[in-house]
């Protein structure tokens, strides 16, 4: 299972050069759940829908009595190396000041024996020069599925 997450930055920077770039990338990440902050929806725009299609499903539900314990998927796969996601060399940064770095963050959570699905590989995306189409850097993770149902 491959998941995504990316912090759009609106539709602010030259969008008509980062709409492409962002379909593109989806379309070759080919995750199976996308997660996506600072879109646009508003009765003219769709912002999603430009990105990704018609037929994605957003999901809006309520997550009741589940557990609080969560873990970093960067962390888990990069234990030697802090997470940066936010960072001047970004050429769309606009906050070269910003504190931190590392604010985009894909968290699994845990049960009894560790996290609920198993985390294979989580890397940066849409972060080499021409594929940058945010002020923030995204992640992809791959999960495995578990298999022990006490997780």
């Amino acid at each position: 299972m491959r998941f995504a997450t990316l912090n759009t930055w609106g539709r602010r920077g030259d969008w008509t050069s980062r709409l492409p770039l962002l379909r593109n990338g989806f379309t070759a990440l080919d995750a199976d759940i996308v997660v996506l902050q600072e879109t646009v929806l508003t009765a003219d725009v769709d912002q999603v829908a430009e990105m990704l299609g018609t037929g994605y499903h957003p999901g809006r539900h309520v997550i009741d009595n589940v557990s609080v314990c969560y873990r970093s998927a960067w962390e888990s796969t990069h234990p030697a190396e802090r997470l940066a996601t936010y960072i001047p060399e970004n050429p769309l940064s606009v906050d070269a000041d910003w504190p931190f770095r590392g604010i985009d963050h894909v968290l699994i959570r845990c049960g009894r024996n560790g996290p609920t699905l198993p985390i294979r590989e989580c890397h940066r995306t849409f972060d080499h020069g021409p594929t940058s189409a945010s002020d923030h850097y995204g992640l992809v993770v791959d999960f495995g599925l578990s298999t022990d149902p006490s997780s």
